[in-house]
């Protein structure tokens, strides 16, 4: 029973230091730079190709995915150490610029709740699928 304790204690300890080495790494511009650009590539890509999706609903939205997970990937394999906050940054750069790219990137109405909104909706797309892009990143460049 004490091993038990002390072996679940040990786990808790390890866990926290996995967790402070995951949360304690900053991002890296160099990182975030370059999956910036990948993802403004990706998404005109996919802009570029909507009209021959319009008829597959379910391969846009597998495009759409890839959208979001190719750069976080990149950001993964350049700094695999701060996946975490790279792919985080990386969601929130992606969804603002999605959502300016859907206005065709007018002067937005700053002051217009929807704007807001939209760019909310893509943060909750954007910002987990860029994370988990960053962490199979991290796997393929082998380091952790």
């Amino acid at each position: 029973l004490i091993t038990q304790g002390r072996a679940a204690q040990a786990r808790s300890i390890e866990e926290s230091r996995m967790l402070r080495h995951v949360l304690g790494a900053r991002p890296s511009a160099l990182a975030l730079a370059a999956g910036a650009l990948l993802l403004i590539v990706c998404s005109l890509a996919r802009v570029a190709g909507q009209s021959l999706l319009d008829h597959v609903p379910i391969v846009a939205a597998i495009l759409t995915l890839l959208v979001f997970l190719i750069p976080g990937v990149l950001t993964g394999v350049i700094a695999p150490r701060s996946f975490f906050w790279n792919g985080a940054i990386l969601g929130v750069i992606a969804a603002t610029f999605v959502t300016l790219q859907s206005i065709h990137f007018r002067l937005p109405n700053w002051s217009s709740v929807l704007l807001y909104e939209a760019v909310g909706v893509w943060v909750f797309i954007g910002v987990p699928s860029c994370i988990v892009g960053a962490l199979g990143g991290r796997f393929v460049s082998g380091r952790r």
